[in-house]
């Protein structure tokens, strides 16, 4: 029965179309002025040929699937991208992402208080032009608290 459950691992591992990073997704921001690090998975030993607007790479998949594409640092922009990655066993599209400035913001009970119940009209009325702006992408993710290193997280975008 072992060999049988190996057999089933070893050919869905075998087999896996390419795709992005769990933490990467339709409109991203990626931080400006650094190195812009992409990850994926695909076939082991697979070329992947990945694209980040113009600019692109060919990299090679490791034994386990594992790839990493290292892009050169770019200043912000204000005119969304698209990411691409292709192998022969598919491709991946990540759209409208954004090269800027990324904030992670992060706490206990004090990240939990919404700005809508902040008092001082001139907070709420600019945190209204910030939503309508399409340059400000706000992600929340969910907080399970877990023992062990997690490989996703559960997301949601708000704006």
């Amino acid at each position: 029965m072992q060999r049988l459950v190996t057999l089933f691992v070893l050919t869905a591992t075998a087999s896996a179309a390419v795709q992005f990073d769990p933490f990467l997704g339709d409109h991203m921001v990626l931080q400006r002025d650094q190195p812009i690090v992409i990850r994926g998975t695909a076939s082991p030993t697979e070329v992947v040929q990945v694209a980040l607007g113009n600019e692109k790479l060919s990299v090679t998949a490791t034994s386990t699937g594992e790839w990493e594409a290292r892009f050169r640092p770019r200043p912000a922009n204000k005119v969304a991208t698209t990411l691409k990655a292709k192998a022969t066993s598919g491709e991946a599209t990540l759209t409208d992402v954004l090269i800027g400035d990324v904030w992670i913001c992060a706490g206990q009970s004090n990240m939990e208080f919404p700005v809508g119940r902040e008092q001082k009209e001139n907070l709420m009325e600019s945190a209204k032009s910030w939503n309508d702006s399409p340059s400000l992408r706000i992600l929340n993710y969910s907080f399970p608290g877990q023992y062990i290193s997690q490989k996703a997280l559960t997301s949601e975008m708000l704006s």
